[in-house]
């Protein structure tokens, strides 16, 4: 939590490990391991405070549960962003392959810019990198500034494309879309050019 918030121009307040039960229905639960409400900047797409549903593991790999509880949240919580954080620095195929799909879930829109649950990843490159004497921004070979932004900027639909980018080897939801628009502009002139 501390690393999504860390930037002192973003008030935060934050929940940690809660349960929610259904008011009529108490076998209906959800669970999260954190969650938060993050005070937009001037960088945010948004003027309301972002809200971000987490859940988190040591060492251990992600579950069938957390899974389902993502699924859950973004059922219970359109925009809300999603946050899956773990102290090892990679994930493993089936996480990827899972998240992957997640992630796509959570890239469709609401209104136009705002996707309805961003994911991020963070590993121990992230966790533990923020008690580095300096910083960890340089760490990923690209433009150090801009690498920074997205930790402090309070985006996290950037910081969630960024991180998705580098542990789930996906491309911008924009890169995405452009490429559909693309194909089907190549469907189209390739039938029109059939009916000629």
């Amino acid at each position: 939590m501390n690393l999504l918030s860390k930037d002192a121009r973003h008030k935060t307040t934050w929940i940690p490990s809660f349960e929610m039960v259904h008011k009529e229905d108490k076998k209906k639960r959800f669970e999260a391991d954190f969650s938060m409400f993050i005070e937009p900047s001037y960088a945010t797409k948004s003027s309301l405070p972002a809200f971000v549903i987490g859940e988190c593991k040591s060492f251990n790999t992600f579950e069938d549960r957390d899974f389902e509880r993502a699924r859950q949240a973004m059922e219970l919580f359109p925009g809300a962003a999603l946050c899956f954080a773990t102290f090892r620095d990679k994930l493993n195929p089936s996480e990827k392959r899972r998240f992957r799909a997640i992630a796509n879930a959570g890239r469709e829109l609401l209104s136009p810019g705002h996707q309805r649950n961003p994911v991020t990843i963070l590993t121990g490159k992230e966790l533990f990198g923020q008690y580095r004497m300096g910083d960890f921004y340089g760490e990923y070979g690209q433009d150090e500034r801009r690498i920074r932004r997205h930790f402090e900027d309070g985006d996290l639909q950037a910081l969630g494309e960024f991180t998705q980018g580098l542990y789930l080897d996906m491309k911008p939801a924009h890169e995405v879309r452009q490429d559909k628009r693309v194909k089907m502009a190549e469907k189209k002139k390739a039938k029109t050019d059939e009916t000629k």
